[in-house]
């Protein structure tokens, strides 16, 4: 769960531009991971990591996170934008600490747990917040504009894809389940030999 702690002038859109922005933000944290982080700085955002290896961390800081924790439930807040991937007990415990009218956007569900939200939990704690699922799939546009906008990025050298690994695709089956139990930091690149 990065949380975004933003200055007045990086404030999440509220417009439409706000649908777009999850999609390309989700981009980045499927295939991009650590710039997320860079590029929320850049815009003047305190940026918050949440991850449960200490190795993680270290690398998170280095590319940038003013916070590195490894629990949601350790995580101050309160942050204007959230992007949660675990579900489970963890997307509550990050919706609470959104700021008041914050924004979370919710891509998946690793844990395999159900998530449950406590409308009176939210309404004592932040007030009034914007929850978002957010499948990339779900959009009716085309990617091919936000992947322009990736590619353009990191071709000026402002966004730095990290390869954790390069293989042919025959080894697919062995680098997916590398991935999964997360043996590979970074992206995989898959070959055609």
């Amino acid at each position: 769960m990065p949380g975004l702690r933003c200055s007045t002038d990086a404030q999440p859109d509220k417009s439409n531009a706000g649908h777009r922005a999850a999609r390309l933000a989700h981009r980045c944290v499927r295939r991009c991971r650590p710039p997320r982080h860079r590029a929320g700085r850049g815009r003047g955002a305190e940026v918050t990591a949440v991850t449960a290896s200490v190795e993680r961390g270290r690398r998170l800081a280095e590319l940038g996170a003013a916070e590195v924790v490894h629990d949601v439930a350790d995580a101050q807040g309160p942050y204007h934008l959230v992007l949660e991937s675990t579900g489970g007990k963890n997307l509550a415990l990050a919706a609470e600490r959104l700021a008041h009218m914050g924004t979370l956007i919710w891509f998946g569900q690793a844990s395999l747990e159900p998530a449950t939200l406590s409308f009176f939990d939210l309404r004592d704690g932040p007030g009034s917040v914007t929850i978002r699922q957010f499948s990339y799939w779900d959009f009716p546009t085309p990617y091919g504009a936000d992947l322009a906008i990736l590619v353009r990025l990191v071709t000026a050298g402002r966004l730095h894809p990290e390869i954790g690994r390069i293989a042919d695709w025959a080894d697919t089956a062995a680098t997916l389940t590398d991935l999964r139990q997360r043996r590979i930091r970074g992206n995989t690149v898959p070959t055609v030999s």
